[in-house]
């Protein structure tokens, strides 16, 4: 079983159907578990967009480092109508992570960011060898 396929796994247990993706990226390949409503709505070249999104958007995060005593780093929450999008690099500085995504609805709130984020930081990164 992949990385990706675990935390698929893990976060299908604890999210049910509200888990729409599990993406593990890398500079220029990903990994991708998906519901199969979004696997027909999205090509690969759209999930690569994504992807290339979310690492220039780490990129410039570089930039605004000192500009406030924030802390250590990891990962950020964005917020739509329908979704909630969770990204988790593998080390700020580096072009590798997780892009999850669930949906907005009433079983799933903010914390599920707490809940993913210590998941993938007391479980996962240790697979990953960070």
């Amino acid at each position: 079983m992949s990385v990706c396929e675990r935390v698929w796994s893990e976060l299908r247990d604890r999210y049910g159907e509200a888990l729409r993706t599990v993406i593990r990226y890398h500079p220029t390949d990903f990994e991708a578990q998906m519901r199969a409503d979004l696997r027909s709505q999205y090509s690969d070249d759209d999930v690569q967009s994504f992807v290339d999104e979310v690492i220039v958007n780490y990129l410039n995060l570089g930039t605004q480092s000192g500009a406030a005593d924030l802390g250590e780093f990891h990962g950020t929450v964005r917020i739509f109508e329908d979704v909630w999008v969770f990204s988790w690099p593998d080390q700020p500085d580096e072009k590798a992570g997780f892009l999850i995504t669930l949906d907005r609805d009433s079983s799933v709130g903010v914390e599920a960011a707490t809940e993913i984020e210590a998941f993938l930081t007391e479980e996962i990164a240790a697979e990953i060898q960070l």
